[in-house]
């Protein structure tokens, strides 16, 4: 439990201090690389273009914005991006400010992964694949939703210090 607190502070503090960084450079344009995951790209929102933080930044707050992210990205995703020049080195070196988003995709990667090896574990005469596992939880009717969810929910709440 002391982890997760800790790791909560550390969040904030680097909230705090990213937007510290950004206030003191007021006066300056402000080139700022935007790298991640469907966070950065404003996924699901009604109006990307005026309500993903990227757009913000550059609408609001008037900075100058590189966005380089990917919906569905994952550190390997980004690592290619990088690796393909995808996101350059002229990239980097222009930008005042990088924020990164990844993260969320790996660990869902991960929790389908364990959800699916628990579930076959235990069903070995009605196995499933990780491409299979979100049909199955969206899938009001599947025998097997509720059992999915449990086994999901239970791995979400194992402590492991």
């Amino acid at each position: 439990m002391m982890k997760k607190q800790f790791f909560g502070l550390f969040l904030v503090l680097v909230l705090m201090l990213s937007a510290f960084s950004v206030s003191a450079s007021e006066g300056k344009n402000v080139n700022i690389l935007v790298i991640g995951d469907s966070i950065s790209t404003g996924y699901g929102l009604s109006s990307v273009s005026t309500e993903s933080f990227a757009s913000l930044l550059a609408n609001d707050g008037g900075y100058t914005v590189n966005n380089k992210a990917v919906n569905g990205n994952t550190a390997t995703g980004i690592l290619t991006q990088f690796s393909s020049k995808d996101i350059s080195e002229s990239d980097i070196s222009s930008a005042d400010i990088i924020t990164i988003t990844c993260g969320g995709n790996d660990l869902m990667a991960l929790l389908y992964r364990k959800t699916v090896e628990t579930w076959n574990e235990r069903s070995p005469e009605d196995t499933i694949t990780v491409e299979e596992l979100p049909l199955e939880i969206m899938n009001s009717e599947s025998p097997k939703r509720m059992g999915l969810m449990s086994i999901a929910l239970s791995l979400l709440n194992s402590e492991s210090d």
